[in-house]
């Protein structure tokens, strides 16, 4: 498990193994940076004021996601099996994006 504090090849280590816990941060990476892309492209669609169309806002989504997993997807063949673990850290920032942008329209249907 941890190693000592002076050892440095384990001081980072959470579950013993550097390259899983580098994989979940690889994968917590990929999902911020898919929402954060999210973001950008309403931003940008609300910028230009006209409306995005379900099409529209789904084949983006889709491009997003397909790269996002690509690169997970690549990243789990070059580190196999210890990459395998990024699709571990893809899902936990997904399960927390959605807590965090799912309570507040709880609250808001709640409130209606």
């Amino acid at each position: 498990m941890l190693g000592v504090v002076g050892d440095r090849r384990q001081a980072l280590a959470v579950v013993g193994f550097p390259l899983v816990d580098l994989s979940i941060a690889v994968g917590v990476f990929l999902s911020l940076l898919n929402h954060v892309l999210t973001e950008l492209g309403l931003a940008r669609a609300l910028e230009t004021g006209g409306e995005i169309s379900r099409r529209q806002f789904a084949m983006g989504s889709f491009g997003r996601l397909a790269l996002v997993t690509l690169i997970a997807f690549v990243i789990v063949l070059l580190f196999w099996p210890y990459g395998a673990a990024v699709f571990l850290g893809l899902a936990v920032m997904h399960l927390v994006m959605l807590i965090f942008t799912g309570l507040p329209l709880l609250n808001e249907l709640k409130k209606a």
